[in-house]
């Protein structure tokens, strides 16, 4: 019998302005560690983080790292917004109703179109309930110890402040300039570079 090992990455350090490990869970000047598997170790704010010198830092600077945004290619009209979208005003998969691909840009139209939506249930939507619709509620949607180190980095304008700071991001404050699966970067805008996730 062959015993097949399973490749691990350096562990490493995700420095950002902040952290939203979840819609109702925003830390400031933080820091994820993850593990050589892929996963969350933990989630600390960086004085405490900085005193570990075995694992690689990368420091996203004034941006915001949220969990990994999740296109379950469900309509939301279709679930417990039912009735309150119109067809075209939901999280889909397909150019030929949307004019982007983006999980953020789909997040700010449907915020645009229904502001009586409150920030927390979208974000929860693109997150915690995706993973849900997916059957991967143990595992993805937050940032959180044991779950896939699975993150989406935005870069924040100078002037953005933690208060409200989902609003701003639907109201259009943030570029995503990285896209880190089971804690590798698998894209990342300054290069343009894209490269599979790990199996």
């Amino acid at each position: 019998m062959q015993i097949m090992r399973q490749k691990t990455m350096p562990r490493t350090i995700h420095k950002a302005r902040y952290v939203l490990s979840a819609p109702d869970r925003l830390l400031a000047d933080a820091a994820i560690h993850v593990s050589c598997h892929g996963r969350v170790s933990s989630i600390e704010p960086w004085h405490r983080m900085c005193a570990k010198p075995e694992a690689e830092v990368m420091d996203w600077n004034s941006s915001v790292i949220l969990p990994g945004l999740i296109n379950a290619h469900t309509h939301l009209e279709l679930t417990s917004f039912r009735n309150q979208l119109t067809r075209f005003s939901s999280f889909t998969d397909s150019l030929a109703s949307n004019d982007s691909l983006s999980m953020i840009d789909e997040m700010r139209f449907l915020y645009g179109k229904r502001s009586d939506i409150r920030p927390e249930e979208i974000f929860r939507a693109a997150t915690i309930n995706g993973a849900k619709a997916l059957s991967c509620g143990g595992v993805l949607g937050r940032l959180r110890r044991g779950y896939w180190a699975d993150m989406t980095v935005l870069r924040l304008p100078p002037h953005t402040r933690s208060r409200n700071l989902l609003r701003q991001i639907l109201e259009g404050a943030g570029e995503c300039i990285a896209t880190i699966v089971r804690g590798k970067v698998v894209y990342q805008k300054e290069v343009g570079s894209f490269s599979p996730p790990i199996p």
